[in-house]
């Protein structure tokens, strides 16, 4: 049996109610009392670093609170890296610039979008119809969407559920929110494979300039200097919906640092 996907079965039904010590919330420990952690800050980082910090939405480096796990040696967690308010720039382009082709949605296995494939526009006040975003349905013209998006595997099917839910009838689709309530996972860079789990060097697209500052600027001050991002999944969550337990062994150079962050 798969002990760790027990395990995070019984996580996911447990409706918040765990054992002392069985989770840790990063943002509510106290690191004076805490033995099992390192605690430690960044060093203070030079005033143009500080000038980028600030530009994408980041606190200053040494302004970081930095925690390690004595059991997890390698995991590193920053529950404070931005700054108030600076995560608006980020939300609004997993929103508004990522989905956009030429990346990669799991939307593209089942519909054809239109243009650029913009779901949510740039101006909130003037949302399409779900007819105006979309070009067709029709399986016959599905032979340019890529294969690699042809299914979710079923392991992370709380985020990322079957895209085949979202509906075969443009008229069944008159609000535009309902296509954006089916957009689960969208691939940046490299797009994963999802069906075979891995990447092919064919299947790319640019990876995204802000994006690429953002994650050298975060590694290079947790000692990654010379790190170069090739390849992201932006996932997209709704309420109540959770990532079910897995681990990442899909990239070809294990020794390279991932990098997660959250925005909410």
């Amino acid at each position: 049996d798969d002990l760790f996907k027990e395990e995070f079965k019984r996580f996911r039904n447990s409706r918040g109610e765990f054992a002392a010590g069985e989770v840790i919330d990063f943002e509510n420990v106290e690191p004076s009392g805490a033995s099992q952690f390192g605690v430690s800050n960044m060093p203070t980082p030079p005033l143009s670093a500080c000038k980028t910090a600030q530009r994408l939405g980041l606190l200053p480096a040494d302004k970081w609170i930095v925690f390690s796990l004595a059991t997890a040696p390698g995991l590193y967690v920053i529950p404070n890296p931005f700054r108030a308010g600076g995560q608006h720039h980020w939300v609004k382009q997993c929103l508004v610039t990522y989905p956009c082709k030429p990346n990669v949605c799991n939307l593209d296995a089942h519909v054809v979008r239109a243009g650029d494939g913009r779901l949510w526009p740039r101006d909130l006040n003037n949302l399409p119809s779900a007819a105006e975003v979309l070009v067709s349905r029709d399986p016959k013209d599905m032979s340019e969407v890529s294969k690699n998006v042809s299914e979710v595997p079923k392991d992370v099917s709380d985020v990322s559920k079957d895209a085949s839910e979202v509906s075969k009838d443009v008229s069944k689709m008159p609000n535009h929110s309902d296509l954006l309530h089916k957009l689960h996972w969208v691939t940046l860079g490299y797009h994963y494979d999802w069906t075979a789990k891995v990447y092919h060097k064919e299947h790319r697209s640019p990876f995204p300039e802000d994006m690429a500052e953002l994650s050298t600027f975060i590694l290079g001050a947790a000692g990654f200097p010379n790190f170069v991002p090739e390849a992201a999944i932006v996932n997209y969550y709704n309420l109540g919906s959770t990532l079910s337990g897995h681990t990442d062994h899909s990239e070809e150079d294990l020794s390279c640092p991932l990098l997660s962050i959250r925005w909410e």
